[in-house]
C-alpha cells in the first residue's frame, strides 16, 4: 500500500463523452481507493455536456461514492447572467 496523501488527475472534457468520464473516474477510484475526492472546475464539463446529462452523471457518481464510503466535493463555478 502506498502512502500517497495527494493524487491529482486531469482530463480534457471536450475530448471524451460523459460515459467515458465516468469510466475514467471509476478506474481512478479503483486504483487509488481514496477516502476524499475533490472534483474541481467542473464548469467546462457542464457547459460541454449539458446540465441534464450531468445531473444523471452526478447522481450515478454519488451512489458509487456513497457505496464506497468516499466523501466527495464537486466544485462548479456559477457565472452571473447580469
Amino acid at each position: 500500500m502506498e502512502n500517497n496523501l495527494v493524487h491529482i488527475e486531469a482530463i480534457n472534457p471536450s475530448s471524451i463523452g460523459i460515459i467515458d468520464i465516468l469510466v475514467y473516474e471509476l478506474k481512478v477510484l479503483e486504483k487509488y481507493k481514496p477516502e476524499l475526492l475533490i472534483l474541481h472546475d467542473l464548469r467546462n464539463v457542464y457547459d460541454l455536456h449539458g446540465w441534464e446529462s450531468i445531473a444523471r452523471y452526478t447522481y450515478e457518481c454519488s451512489l458509487i461514492y456513497r457505496q464506497r464510503g468516499i466523501t466527495t466535493f464537486r466544485q462548479v463555478a456559477q457565472i452571473s447572467r447580469n
